[in-house]
């Protein structure tokens, strides 16, 4: 268990490094730009979005436990629930500009190493499966490797982004892009997670998956007319 715990905190660890070492690389115009208070206003939307998005689906998953205010958090949450929060600081600033980009690349790829200490730590697993692919969790039974899967999916869509990023292509359509892919590959991959189903046979991260392939299917088009006129 100990070493579990320490190779969740070195890989999440390494995943913040990547992150913030990508984040000095990637520059945003229009955020630069703003003033300082309206920067601090929507960095303190997008946190206290995150922080709250990180922990709805977890409680609506398991109910309310204090323990889970402590330990349950959700990254596909966090990410949702950062992008309401800084999109409603901006609504009521009226500050204008789109920063999404900025954070895609950076977003994937601390996932992409940080669901590797997941697979460390054994939580955030797979349902039991006869698979020859499969891993063996805290109790010792055969599960799919949900986790690799996300690590796999997450270091994809980092090339992708990072390709996408060096080129030029899509500028303020790749988070769009990126949330939409995240949110088809989380309806997906929770058929094979061991996560509460809440109604229809699915999880809260499904309908949170279906919901953002709507939303962000929507906004990628819609960015992409703009691009074109």
């Amino acid at each position: 268990m100990t070493r579990g715990l320490l190779g969740y905190a070195l890989f999440n660890g390494l995943g913040l490094l990547a992150a913030f070492l990508l984040l000095r690389k990637t520059r945003s115009a229009a955020f630069d730009a703003l003033p300082a208070h309206d920067k601090t206003a929507l960095v303190v939307g997008c946190l206290a979005g995150g922080m709250l998005g990180a922990k709805l689906p977890v409680l609506l998953s398991y109910g309310w436990s204090p323990r889970l205010l402590w330990t349950g958090k959700s990254l596909f949450g966090g990410l949702l629930g950062g992008w309401a929060g800084i999109n409603l600081a901006k609504a009521f600033l009226r500050v204008p500009g789109r920063f999404g980009d900025r954070f895609a690349l950076p977003v994937a790829a601390a996932a992409a190493i940080g669901s590797l200490g997941c697979l460390v730590h054994g939580c955030c697993g797979g349902l039991p499966t006869d698979s020859s692919f499969s891993v063996l969790d805290a109790s010792g039974i055969r599960v799919h490797p949900t986790q690799l899967y996300t690590a796999l999916f997450q270091a994809a869509m980092a090339l992708l982004l990072w390709r996408m990023e060096r080129r030029r292509l899509l500028e303020g359509a790749r988070f769009p892009l990126y949330m939409l892919c995240y949110g088809g590959f989380r309806f997906l991959v929770e058929f094979l997670r061991a996560e509460p189903r809440v109604a229809m046979g699915l999880t809260v991260y499904q309908f949170l998956g279906a919901g953002s392939v709507l939303l962000f299917g929507w906004t990628l088009a819609r960015r992409l007319r703009e691009v074109r006129t």
